[in-house]
């Protein structure tokens, strides 16, 4: 679908914007199926970070309506580093993602989605560390998970600290939190940038950028708080889920990314996650969880 000129795009990139090392840019979406509180709530951790942007890309997904409307107009309107980006009808999150990060007006692009909640200083501990590592493209962070109120944390999710270690895991597990990263622009879109693959766009870049050379980092810190729903185990069982991961891991070993044994383990993996009870599938989720906290990655150099 040829959407792009109709977009509507206020106060757009014109040519390189020269400006401190210490400046970033967020790019966040919004469509109708989000809640106003939640946005809302995400939005302000965005704005009262510890070192604040001054350019706040909002990708909005089709037309939105009642409080939602409402309360994203008036962020919009009472702060001039959001930059709005109106898309007449939804796109889709990889595709708006890849329409809207060119217009990100800075190197570093912090990704925001519109219901978590990020840490104070998580914009300035991000890009301090891709200030002192020159050589890392992408950086994450560890991310907590919560269930109505964001104190009821109910787990936390350990990926990865070094390059190489991420580089092994995401020959079967997606080894960056989304949801925590930030990069170089410049890095990302010269890599193809967000692509469509559904329910697997940032994987999907992830493994673009691996095999491109660009180089991979993960802060050993918990540095936003993620909204699941109640139900949020069971709709990554579900069909659809299922069938783009079989779809991801075969692209994977078609590209010769993983081998033989990835990509039938995996497969198989996934087909057994369709097929157990939940009580089984949701105490061996727990498990690999109460692992990972006896055991956690070691720190990057």
């Amino acid at each position: 679908m040829q959407v792009a000129p109709s977009v509507h795009i206020i106060g757009g990139v014109d040519g390189p914007l020269d400006a401190p090392s210490s400046s970033y840019s967020v790019l966040m979406s919004v469509y109708a199926g989000d809640d106003a509180e939640h946005f809302a709530t995400a939005l302000d951790s965005i704005l009262n970070q510890t070192v604040p942007s001054d350019d706040i890309v909002l990708t909005i997904d089709g037309p939105l309506s009642g409080d939602l409307q409402t309360t994203v107009e008036r962020y919009i309107a009472e702060n001039p580093q959001v930059r709005p980006i109106r898309f007449p009808t939804n796109i889709g999150l990889g595709a708006v993602r890849r329409i809207g990060l060119p217009e990100c007006r800075h190197e570093i692009v912090l990704i925001m989605d519109s219901d978590d909640i990020s840490a104070p200083d998580r914009a300035e501990k991000e890009l301090d560390f891709l200030i002192q590592h020159p050589d890392v493209d992408v950086v994450s962070a560890t991310l907590t998970e919560f269930v109505d109120r964001p104190d009821n944390i109910v787990a936390i999710k350990w990926i990865p600290l070094e390059h190489d270690d991420i580089v092994h895991r995401a020959r079967r597990w997606n080894p960056i939190n989304h949801a925590a990263t930030a990069f170089r622009k410049s890095a990302v879109l010269a890599a193809g940038g967000y692509q469509d693959f559904p329910r697997h766009e940032d994987y999907h870049l992830w493994v673009r950028m691996m095999r491109s050379g660009y180089r991979f980092a993960t802060i050993d810190a918990p540095l936003i708080n993620v909204r699941i729903s109640g139900d949020a185990l069971e709709r990554r069982r579900s069909f659809p889920t299922v069938v783009s991961a079989v779809r991801f891991h075969l692209w994977k070993r078609q590209i010769g990314f993983a081998d033989r044994l990835d990509t039938t383990l995996m497969i198989g993996f996934m087909c057994a996650v369709k097929m157990v009870p939940s009580p089984i599938y949701r105490s061996v989720y727990q498990a690999k969880r109460r692992y990972r906290e006896r055991h956690p990655y070691k720190s990057y150099d």
